[in-house]
C-alpha cells in the first residue's frame, strides 16, 4: 500500500505478523503475556484503581488500549521501529510494574 504519507510493507495486523514471523510458539507466548496482564488487572482491580497511582494507571492503560486497537489494522508493536512501538512497550512495562506492585502489596 503506497500513499502520500508513507510506503507500507505490511497491511495486516499484529497477530498475523507474529504468526508469520515467529510461528505458533511466538503466538502462544504473545497470548500468554497479554492474558497474564489481563488476569492480573482483574485480580487486582479493586487495589489498582484505588491506589495513589490510579491516575497514572488509567492513563497508561488508555495508551496501551489505543495502540493495541490501532495494531489490529497496522503492524505497530513488533518488527517496526517507530514512536508507537516505543510508547507501547514503555507503557506496557510501567503498567505491569504498577499491577505487580499493587497486587503483591495486598496478596500476602
Amino acid at each position: 500500500m503506497n500513499n502520500d504519507f508513507n510506503n507500507f510493507n505490511t497491511t495486516h495486523n499484529v497477530i498475523i505478523d507474529v504468526m508469520v514471523s515467529q510461528g505458533i510458539l511466538g503466538l502462544i507466548i504473545l497470548i500468554g503475556i497479554f492474558f497474564n496482564t489481563i488476569y492480573l488487572t482483574f485480580k487486582g482491580s479493586k487495589y489498582i484503581f484505588n491506589s495513589e497511582n490510579k491516575e497514572e494507571t488509567i492513563l497508561i492503560l488508555s495508551i496501551i488500549v489505543a495502540i493495541l486497537t490501532s495494531s489490529m489494522f497496522l503492524s505497530e508493536i513488533f518488527y517496526i521501529n517507530n514512536a508507537c512501538t516505543y510508547l507501547f512497550w514503555l507503557s506496557f512495562g510501567y503498567y505491569n510494574y504498577y499491577i505487580n506492585k499493587e497486587v503483591s502489596k495486598y496478596d500476602k
